[in-house]
């Protein structure tokens, strides 16, 4: 699968979570909308097509990754 494919897959994918999560919290599972605005953050959120070559926010390297540092 090429990149651009992969692209055009995921791009698919948050555009149908980001159209239809409330509607489908609310009607489809009952979720009263005060919860739905609790848990919107884990439907909608900016993080999601973050630009991974951007070195402030992205790393390749695991010592630098949260969970390799000591505690």
């Amino acid at each position: 699968m090429s990149k651009d494919e992969a692209t055009a897959i995921v791009d698919g994918m948050k555009s149908t979570i980001e159209k239809s999560w409330y509607r489908v919290c609310r009607r489809q599972a009952g979720v009263s909308e005060r919860d739905c605005e609790l848990i919107r953050s884990a439907f909608v959120y900016e993080g999601f097509s973050y630009d991974l070559k951007d070195q402030t926010i992205a790393t390749d390297d695991p010592e630098e990754l949260p969970t390799m540092r000591p505690r």
